[in-house]
């Protein structure tokens, strides 16, 4: 996405549904993460606690990274607060979603500063 974008719902049913499957995605991303983590425990156990740069050490840490990075990136989660049920606006500058309260907060603060970049908080 090339632009700001809001993504707003008034129905309560329907803010209810997207709450409950923000909490799901999250839920299985974070399971995954933990059992990569898990992993790399008994990676870390089989050479009998010595630091190593194994292959299979090191995909497992990309792949415990991406899976990170896509949840900071993911609309369901507030990249400042972690909100979950409000609605968000995306920023295009950092690819970020925010909740409506955090992003006119670092909105008001970035347009604040003498070195304010113009279009960094639209």
């Amino acid at each position: 996405m090339n632009k700001k974008r809001v993504v707003r719902l008034k129905d309560p049913k329907l803010r209810k549904i997207r709450f409950g499957l923000r909490q799901l995605l999250i839920s299985v991303v974070d399971n995954e993460i933990l059992n990569l983590i898990q992993k790399r425990r008994l990676l870390f156990k089989e050479n009998h606690g010595i630091k190593f740069n194994d292959k299979r050490h090191k995909k497992l840490i990309e792949e415990e990274n991406r899976l990170r990075k896509d949840l900071r990136e993911f609309i369901g989660k507030c990249s400042s607060c972690s909100d979950r049920e409000n609605d968000h606006i995306f920023n295009p500058k950092d690819k970020m979603w925010y909740c409506e309260e955090c992003y006119e907060k670092f909105r008001k603060l970035y347009s604040s500063y003498e070195f304010y970049k113009p279009n960094a908080f639209p």
